[in-house]
């Protein structure tokens, strides 16, 4: 009689620890519904590379993040681009990461005057920015090809350290 409660304590506890484990798993297989690279969703739901696009493309700025030393996510910035260029031929691309000043360079560059060298020397490429430029060459590439207009979006670094030192107020609009 020992043994057999000995035998049905055991399995109870195999029972107890199946249950904890597939307790343990239910999170493992809601996270396995979440969005994997590559994916988009929105509202818990995943939508289709063209469903994504089509709204993208009707929507007056989109904003396209990257980590700006990751190529996937360079790789990814151009292929959406270029789906975005497929639905929209009027678009612009604006780069943060370069000052206004660079704005002249990068007409040149997307009118085909210049070569890869030269617009990275023109727009101080190492001292405003510092990220290796073969990471965003494929863009610029792809911009000057389909001569979409890059436009330079930031501020240069003069007036930067100036905010920063003196504030808003000390700066002439």
């Amino acid at each position: 009689m020992k043994r057999h409660n000995s035998l049905i304590s055991n399995r109870q506890r195999y029972a107890a620890l199946a249950t904890t484990l597939l307790l343990g798993l239910i999170p493992t297989m809601t996270l396995a519904a979440c969005p994997t690279q590559g994916q988009w969703w929105m509202e818990e739901q995943p939508l289709t590379t063209r469903q994504v696009l089509a709204t993208a493309a009707q929507q007056r700025v989109v904003l396209l993040g990257e980590q700006h030393d990751e190529i996937a996510h360079h790789r990814w910035q151009l292929h959406t681009l270029a789906g975005l260029h497929a639905l929209n031929d009027e678009m612009v691309i604006g780069l943060e990461m370069l000052p206004r000043s660079a704005q002249p360079s990068l007409d040149a560059w997307v009118a085909g005057e210049l070569d890869a060298d030269n617009l990275l020397e023109q727009v101080r490429w190492e001292e405003v920015w510092g990220f290796d430029a073969a990471l965003y060459m494929p863009i610029l590439e792809f911009a000057r090809m389909a001569h979409i207009p890059l436009i330079a979006l930031n501020i240069d670094s003069d007036l930067r350290e100036r905010l920063v030192n003196d504030g808003w107020n000390s700066v002439p609009a």
